[in-house]
């Protein structure tokens, strides 16, 4: 199992019990910048207006805290999440060595949660033939329209709609401005993640839209 450590006080917590072989990239020091906000992001998760505008206000206000200006709090909101992901994986997919060491592996499936694209990269780059999306969560607008199912936003709850499928008119509204919200900003996570690759492997890199 290849796992670049993101966050360092998760390290030890693999959550798997019958593999022996762990591959761990370091935590880049800059990640561990980034994530001295955590706690206290996580902190008011639990007293946040449950949606994704609501999510969005306290990542935004604790950057402001922070010193940030709002216009550098927006530009970092939208970033944070893909720059975190090219800043781990880029000790990954720049080692040769531990390139090579997986395509001698010669794998015949890769396994990878769906919370962005670098797993999918690193398939690439391994030369896997095969892989398989997983989630933990609700997936999101952005992974569904990349296996081709629809969104149908007038009955069917978005990911961070606290609202069921027996919607009003104004949750209706609701639920189509936070998926509007949400997959643009995935999509451009997305697109992040991708130019990291192409920026060290060439513009052909794969990406996660269908062609």
């Amino acid at each position: 199992m290849l796992m670049p450590v993101l966050d360092f006080e998760q390290e030890n917590k693999t959550g798997v019990k019958l593999t022996k072989h762990v591959i761990k990239v370091p935590t880049d020091p800059r990640v561990v910048d980034l994530l001295k906000y955590k706690k206290d992001i996580l902190s008011k998760m639990w007293t946040m207006q449950p949606s994704i505008f609501g999510m969005l206000r306290v990542i935004m206000g604790n950057l402001a805290e922070q010193g940030h200006s709002l216009t550098n709090a927006r530009v970092g909101l939208f970033f944070t999440k893909s720059f975190l992901c090219q800043l781990v994986f880029k000790g990954v997919i720049t080692d040769a060595q531990l390139m090579k060491q997986l395509r001698d592996e010669k794998f015949d499936v890769g396994i990878s949660e769906a919370l962005g694209t670098c797993g999918f990269g690193v398939f690439e780059l391994a030369q896997i033939p095969a892989s398989i999306a997983t989630l933990s969560i609700v997936h999101k607008e952005t992974v569904a329209a990349m296996i081709g199912e629809s969104v149908n936003p007038s009955y069917v709850p978005g990911p961070f709609s606290v609202s069921g499928d027996r919607m009003g008119f104004l949750d209706r509204i609701k639920n189509v401005l936070g998926i509007i919200v949400g997959e643009t900003f995935f999509k451009g996570v997305f697109n992040g993640e991708e130019e990291a690759f192409r920026r060290i492997h060439g513009p052909q890199f794969k990406g996660h839209q269908v062609q």
